[in-house]
């Protein structure tokens, strides 16, 4: 299912943030790996996203993440 949310937080040197879901559902965590755009994967705090929810052992995670440009 896709969702909407914001980025809370995004550490460009290790790789990994938290996205909060704009339904209020608990911060998410996600790697740069699974940031879907060309060039450099790198988002912005506050920047809107569009995602998915992966169920894993660790607990969920946010994975397929689309970020709207930033003009």
């Amino acid at each position: 299912m896709q969702m909407r949310g914001r980025v809370r937080l995004f550490n460009d040197i290790i790789g990994t943030g938290y996205l909060e879901p704009e339904d209020g559902s608990p911060v998410l965590k996600f790697s740069y790996k699974d940031i879907i755009k060309p060039g450099y994967q790198l988002l912005y705090e506050g920047q809107t996203v569009n995602f998915t929810i992966r169920n894993t052992a660790r607990g969920p995670l946010a994975v397929e993440i689309y970020p709207d440009c930033i003009d």
